[in-house]
């Protein structure tokens, strides 16, 4: 029981952790943005080139670093969360098991008749889950997907309502939920934890991905870096410049001098936030 127990916040702990990855990137990413600040503030006529090469790629680094080691983060922690899953025994009997196969062979059988006369899988979706139809649900969201590939661009797909396999994550999640709402509570709580899972890696691989092309567009212009002048700032990265100040500022902090400075702090920097 105590092992259950301790099992069960260690995988609360890993799904918390998950879901603040997207407010991480953001500070990377804001902290990013103040040491490219601080750098292009850097006169490369008083201080050299060297020195404003050398805060470029150090802030190049950093941010780089960060990003790296969130990705990895997310990648272990939600691993580990679905080997806990997929460990999950489950609560039918080998039986019951069987049984639920057969059922759910037939219902699709009977779903892919409705199909072919076409009925859409919406429709299909929303009377299983008012009729309690577990069977349907199943094999809807087990055979969909392979179903959804071999009808793309048919008449008879379109005709269904079935989208083209990279557009179907929004009717599985229609399955999921009606799953969740019919199913008996200790195979609901399965089916609720995985989708919980999904949600939050998603959100974090988005996060990850868009400060990857952000930061790419942010690049440093280590070849214009010359002792004659300042180099040109890119127009994205003062769009961004701009969005952060505006974050910044509706909680409170502003960027000085290459740092976020939070209110009431003077003039004493809080590094990177």
């Amino acid at each position: 029981m105590i092992d259950q127990w301790g099992a069960a916040m260690d995988a609360r702990e890993d799904l918390d952790a998950l879901r603040r990855v997207p407010e991480q990137v953001a500070q990377a990413c804001t902290a990013y943005l103040a040491a490219l600040r601080a750098a292009y503030g850097i006169d490369p006529v008083e201080a050299g080139a060297e020195a404003v090469r050398r805060a470029f790629t150090t802030a190049q680094h950093a941010a780089t670093t960060a990003l790296g080691e969130l990705r990895r983060a997310t990648t272990a922690t939600a691993g580990r969360l679905r080997d806990r899953l997929a460990n999950t025994p489950d609560p039918r009997s080998t039986e019951q098991q069987l049984l639920d196969e057969l059922r759910e062979h037939r219902a699709w059988q009977r779903v892919t008749a409705q199909l072919g006369v076409n009925r859409q899988v919406s429709e299909l979706i929303a009377a299983a889950r008012a009729a309690g139809d577990v069977p349907t649900l199943r094999a809807l969201r087990a055979e969909l997907p392979a179903y959804a590939a071999s009808r793309v661009g048919t008449d008879g797909g379109i005709r269904a309502g079935v989208p083209e396999p990279h557009h179907l994550g929004s009717l599985l999640t229609e399955i999921d939920q009606a799953l969740i709402a019919v199913l008996p509570k200790a195979e609901a709580k399965t089916l609720r934890d995985r989708v919980t899972l999904d949600e939050a890696e998603t959100a974090a691989i988005r996060a990850l991905d868009a400060a990857d092309r952000d930061t790419d567009a942010w690049t440093p212009p280590l070849d214009q870096v010359t002792g004659a002048g300042r180099p040109e700032v890119p127009r994205s990265l003062r769009k961004a410049w701009l969005a952060a100040d505006i974050a910044a500022d509706g909680q409170g902090r502003h960027i000085a001098d290459g740092r976020i400075i939070e209110a009431g702090a003077g003039g004493e920097g809080s590094g990177a936030a």
